[in-house]
């Protein structure tokens, strides 16, 4: 169901409900070609924008180029979106591996490995700027 404009607008600026969606975390080209720099700004880049359904990104108000908070047991996290190229999958977020992800994914895991895909997280539209690496390591 496509939002109107001016709606998706007001939503962006006055926030909107947080939405259960489901985080896979991926490897992307940009990722993979600044990996050797991780503490380059092309890096930080690289892992700190996701991609959301474009129906997804219309219910939840985000404006081009604007930021979501993603949270999963406590832990939360803000990035910025932009809509999938490979739409449609309703319901999912992709985000980069890196230390943004890994602060949000369970720290439980199966056979010595933490689950890396199908994690089912709260997505909300938010004004504040995008969580930095340092902030997740300090924490």
């Amino acid at each position: 169901m496509a939002v109107p404009t001016a709606l998706r607008d007001l939503k962006s600026l006055l926030g909107s409900p947080a939405k259960e969606m489901t985080l896979i975390t991926v490897r992307t080209l940009d990722q993979g070609e600044n990996i050797d720099r991780k503490g380059s700004r092309d890096y930080y880049n690289s892992i700190s924008l996701c991609e959301i359904d474009t129906d997804d990104f219309a219910e939840l108000g985000i404006m081009e180029g604007g930021n979501i908070r993603i949270s999963h047991n406590g832990n939360s996290i803000i990035v910025s979106a932009r809509k999938s190229k490979n739409s449609p999958h309703r319901g999912m977020i992709f985000l980069p591996l890196g230390p943004l992800a890994n602060y949000i994914i369970p720290g439980e895991t199966k056979d010595g490995m933490p689950s890396f895909k199908g994690i089912k997280v709260k997505v909300k539209t938010v004004s504040s700027r995008p969580t930095s690496i340092e902030e997740v390591i300090g924490r």
